[in-house]
């Protein structure tokens, strides 16, 4: 391949991505009807808990909610939290509308 052509080539296949770009989609709420994709969960750390947030592109910084989808018996988070229950924030520190986590 000509060395003039893979640039040329890098420069349409960048202009094509960022013709596609979009709006991310609402993020639900779940403390009222808002449902989770069920796609995926994360492991919450050391706690023994598992939980789902919103993500798109698997970004999460505009979550402000962790759904929890599974606690290990016998963990840290083991009564505690429960299966169903929905995080917040941190103590009394609620999720950061900004910047997404929790206030320091």
């Amino acid at each position: 391949m000509p060395s003039r052509v893979l640039p040329v080539l890098l420069a349409a296949m960048f202009l094509c991505s960022v013709g596609r770009a979009q709006d991310p989609p609402k993020v639900p709420d779940l403390t009222t009807d808002g449902k989770p994709d069920r796609t995926h969960d994360w492991n919450l750390g050391p706690t023994g808990a598992r939980g789902w947030m919103w993500s798109w592109r698997l970004e999460t910084r505009l979550a402000r909610q962790i759904l929890i989808t599974a606690v290990d018996p016998g963990s840290p988070a083991d009564g505690v939290l429960r299966k169903g229950d929905v995080v917040l924030g941190i103590g009394d520190r609620p999720f950061d509308t900004e910047i997404g986590r929790a206030h320091v």
